[in-house]
């Protein structure tokens, strides 16, 4: 008996269409290409995001790249020492390059530089993407949201706070701070894996044709009378529906692939923390529970990027007044070390210290959430995973320079953890933070060269 020979990539799509099963390859395991049947983990980019930057003296870690001891500030994610690179020294020298005039608050400036590294288009705009939106689209994954965009706050501060994502210049994303509302996004329809097939329209025939092929034509012939304003509208208008047809699966070449821990969140409980909104004590409880959903979409592959915008906000009323400041924000401003009022000040400093273990109480509980899920290759959704905490400040003086931010997680082996990276500061500068997104990037398996403005990227980060 000849033996039977494999059955070509073309035979099986037609093989797989004639039973009308086209895009189900996964029915018949055999009949999936053998390179496909190992379990291969996704690579994923999370963006934590804080406010007022960090008290260095508490944050630097002491000793060598690779044998090195950690500070105060990040006792509460000690066990997940290996797994972090903290990164000592970056600057935003877009900022510095920035040919626009600076208008608005230092924060907004501060802002449309730290993920986009571009020149801004006005105080709250950036004059690009945010790199978390860079790879999205790079990755080009058949998930059910391109992206994710989460936060932690009351919005009572900036409003630019709300808006820390930009899918094009001038493209801002806000984040959502309501558990509720993010719980009814992600899984008021959800079906976790096992359960019964969800009802609709084949998406492999909506996939065939996207609505903006059958008015390219007009949309060019428009763009071409508008204003350079107006076309940014219109390009925005015609990007948030590529966008929401990519939400809705029409589009893309890779298949979600959930883990074995992927489930449903209970509902109740992100209704009791949406309920807390208005308290000055709904820190814990809002946080807690965007903390498990964002755990648990990356653990479905309902997005392969999401951001956490953590909002300071809430963290504030218990220091205001406290030292003859008006607010928390005023007391981060003159406990800053290198020029605040109140530096010298022990029992001050020891109150911003306890408003920046907030930020770091959460990051530990990120990284526990991340950690405890088991992923489709047996190791570990940290493991496969790249969390970035950055912010848009080093210290609470507005400083941009010498920004003190961390990695965890290795993105599936591309990046050597359990490191502290202090970069040499020649001539007082520090390497570009937008080599860091190339670095990113490229270790999300999105082939960039350079990011943001050019003149301020070289390239890969050095090191990393």
């Amino acid at each position: 008996m000849t033996p039977m020979q494999p059955m070509q990539p073309m035979q099986r799509r037609r093989f797989l269409k004639s039973l009308g099963l086209a895009g189900g390859a996964t029915v018949f395991e055999s009949l999936r290409p053998r390179t496909a049947r190992a379990a291969v983990a996704p690579r994923r980019l999370l963006v934590f995001y804080t406010y007022q930057g960090t008290l260095p003296t508490y944050w630097q870690p002491t000793g060598s790249e690779s044998d090195f001891t950690l500070n105060e500030l990040s006792q509460p994610y000690a066990q997940y020492k290996n797994d972090l690179i903290f990164l000592d020294g970056l600057d935003m020298l877009s900022k510095d390059l920035d040919r626009q005039p600076n208008p608005g608050n230092a924060h907004a400036q501060g802002q449309n530089h730290a993920l986009a590294a571009i020149d801004h288009l006005s105080p709250g705009l950036a004059g690009g993407p945010t790199i978390d939106q860079t790879i999205a689209k790079g990755l080009n994954a058949r998930t059910q949201f391109p992206s994710l965009e989460l936060g932690i706050s009351n919005y009572k501060t900036f409003p630019s706070y709300h808006y820390l994502i930009q899918t094009g210049a001038g493209q801002r994303i806000p984040s959502e701070g309501d558990p509720a509302k993010v719980w009814a996004r992600m899984f008021g329809d959800f079906t976790p894996p096992g359960g019964a097939a969800p009802s609709g329209p084949d998406p492999a025939k909506l996939r065939e044709k996207s609505v903006l092929d059958y008015v390219r034509g007009e949309i060019g012939a428009v763009g071409s009378r508008l204003s350079a304003s107006d076309r940014r509208k219109l390009d925005a208008h015609t990007q948030a529906v590529r966008d929401l047809e990519v939400r809705l699966a029409l589009d893309g070449s890779t298949v979600a692939t959930p883990t074995m821990g992927c489930s449903k969140v209970d509902q109740a409980a992100a209704v009791a923390a949406s309920n807390l909104r208005k308290s000055s004590t709904s820190f814990n409880a809002i946080a807690d529970q965007q903390v498990k959903m964002a755990a648990m979409a990356l653990a479905c592959d309902m997005t392969r990027v999401l951001s956490l915008n953590v909002n300071d906000g809430q963290s504030w009323p218990y220091v205001a007044g406290s030292f003859g400041s008006s607010d928390g924000h005023d007391l981060v401003h003159k406990t800053s070390p290198d020029n605040g009022a109140l530096r010298s000040n022990p029992d001050a400093v020891a109150m911003m210290k306890g408003f920046h273990v907030e930020y770091h109480k959460v990051f530990g509980k990120l990284l526990k959430a991340l950690a405890e899920m088991p992923d489709v290759d047996g190791k570990r959704v940290l493991d496969n995973t790249i969390v970035l905490w950055a912010g848009e400040f080093s210290v609470g003086s507005h400083v941009t320079r010498d920004l003190h931010w961390m990695l965890a997680g290795s993105g599936g082996g591309q990046l050597k953890t359990g490191r502290y990276l202090k970069f040499d500061r020649l001539g007082g500068k520090g390497p570009s933070h937008s080599n860091l997104f190339v670095s990113l990037a490229n270790a999300m398996g999105v082939p960039i060269t350079t990011f943001g403005n050019p003149a301020a990227c070289t390239g890969k980060l050095a090191r990393l």
